[in-house]
């Protein structure tokens, strides 16, 4: 459920739709995504995605324009809106989702490229988007389609892919983070709340709920050697990470909620790397692991 390239040349569609879901916080599988809208090895055209979109309470219009910079102006201005939108590129022959612009530049996540989270000049994205028609002589015409993917009821998050973010995520060491994007992301929903919710309760950042609690975390999981501590430390600032991209905050009267939900969560990982799975009659993070085992 997380941010990977699609395996094959079909799949690009239910793909950019996944994506733009995970900037509502909805973790939604690529396969569920290709049925709802009766995805082939044909692909997926925008009437079959805005109607796997509606399952999961979006719309997906079409707005088109023939001039680049209109194209440019209403694509920036969903961005900042904190709308996704998906955009067929090539010639209409693969669909990516645009999540963010920063100064002329647009982060897309894109499954067919092996570092899904780019970041790409407004030049380079115009010359990919503008269609032109299968005429090779009408190359002085083309136009630029718009896919808002709009959710009907509002979201409760947002995330933010900034050009950073987006620089840090394409990194080598980073794939973890993305691979497992659902599994953080799911974790969090359930123990965060939205900084833009109103509340008279007393919230903590993620960087202060972290650096309040990392320690303890980090003991916890050293008690059985099945993660190791640098491992332990790079889960914690995954969902952080993850954490600072919705802009969460975490409830100070729930904190021993937020720690045990945590803690579980470093258990599976924990019994994942051991090979075996939590309710199995071992307790992942109770029982030694040889260190050659790690």
């Amino acid at each position: 459920m997380g941010i990977y390239p699609q395996p094959n040349d079909w799949l690009c569609g239910p793909f950019a739709l996944k994506h733009a879901l995970l900037v509502f916080g909805t973790v939604a599988d690529e396969h569920d995504i290709a049925r709802a809208a009766g995805t082939d090895p044909s692909g997926t055209d925008e009437v079959e995605l805005d109607r796997a979109a509606k399952r999961y309470g979006c719309d997906l219009p079409t707005v088109r324009r023939e001039d680049a910079e209109d194209a440019r102006t209403d694509l920036t201005d969903y961005l900042a809106r904190g709308i996704p939108v998906l955009l067929c590129i090539q010639q209409w022959d693969h669909w990516v989702t645009a999540v963010h612009e920063d100064d002329g530049r647009f982060v897309l996540l894109d499954s067919r490229h092996p570092v899904v989270v780019r970041v790409i000049p407004w030049e380079l994205l115009r010359t990919l988007w503008v269609y032109h028609g299968r005429d090779p002589h009408a190359r002085g015409l083309g136009v630029y389609d718009l896919h808002p993917v709009v959710p009907r009821h509002g979201a409760t998050w947002h995330a933010s892919f900034t050009a950073g973010r987006a620089r840090a995520l394409g990194e080598w060491e980073n794939r973890s983070l993305t691979r497992q994007w659902g599994e953080y992301l799911h974790t969090l929903s359930d123990i965060a709340v939205s900084r833009s919710e109103p509340s008279d309760l007393f919230q903590l950042s993620p960087g202060a709920f972290f650096a309040r609690h990392e320690e303890a975390l980090l003991t916890r999981a050293a008690v059985s050697r099945a993660l190791d501590r640098s491992a332990v430390r790079e889960a914690l600032h995954h969902l952080r990470f993850v954490a600072d991209t919705y802009d969460m905050m975490f409830r100070a009267d729930d904190e021993r909620h937020a720690v045990a939900a945590i803690a579980s969560f470093l258990d599976t990982l924990s019994a994942r790397a051991r090979g075996a799975t939590p309710g199995s009659g071992r307790t992942p993070l109770s029982d030694p692991v040889p260190p050659e085992r790690l």
